[in-house]
């Protein structure tokens, strides 16, 4: 069974403009593909013109190329309340799409957010693209980021409170951590992250 995303265009006048992928819509396949290939406008525009994915062209050639489906629409929405009212998780029913991909057509910036329980949890745990790539890992590396992290009780692993130093410092959360590229995905507030290098985060012990 696939993993479903849809791939969400907010226009500059707050209209919302979506359609559906049924295949790959994690963050490491559709996610790196839409931040890395098709991050304008233009690319956008032509994505929803298809109305409809079984999987996600890589190129933008395949994407040119890519027929316009026969059988689906484009979803129409009057604003991203009304979108993701429609798309509300519930345990008994959820819904059936496991990531949104959101575009903002002023901005020309992406945004990813998993299924949520309310609109205001929609819009309070979306984040850029980019940033959602960052931090995530797979099972295997935060697995043996973990192992490392008991191995040697000094380093630093995910979940652990921290002080971030950038002129002042500021408190923060770990969300994930790599000693190889010596980089650190950190929460400061409940709706920014930052990706840091670890020089710059020091255990908080207060």
């Amino acid at each position: 069974m696939g993993t479903r995303s849809k791939i969400i265009s907010l226009e500059s006048d707050k209209t919302v403009k979506a359609v559906y992928c049924h295949s790959d819509g994690y963050l490491s396949h559709n996610g790196m593909i839409l931040n890395n290939v098709f991050f304008k406008k233009e690319h956008v525009n032509k994505l929803i013109e298809k109305k409809y994915f079984s999987s996600l062209p890589t190129t933008l050639d395949d994407l040119e190329n890519s027929p316009i489906s026969l059988h689906d629409e484009i979803e129409l929405y009057s604003d991203l309340d009304s979108f993701f009212k429609d798309h509300l998780y519930n345990e008994d029913e959820s819904t059936d799409i496991e990531h949104f991909y959101i575009f903002d057509q002023v901005n020309e910036v992406w945004y990813h957010v998993t299924p949520q329980k309310n609109v205001f949890e929609y819009l309070d745990k979306a984040r850029p693209l980019n940033i959602a790539l960052a931090c995530d890992m797979n099972k295997d590396t935060i697995s043996l980021l973990v192992s490392a992290a008991k191995k040697e009780p000094s380093k630093l692993k995910a979940g652990d409170k921290v002080l971030y130093t950038n002129v002042i410092k500021y408190k923060a959360v770990i969300l994930n951590i790599d000693y190889k590229s010596g980089m650190a995905c950190i929460q400061v507030t409940k709706t920014d992250t930052l990706i840091v290098p670890i020089s710059k985060i020091e255990p908080d012990n207060t």
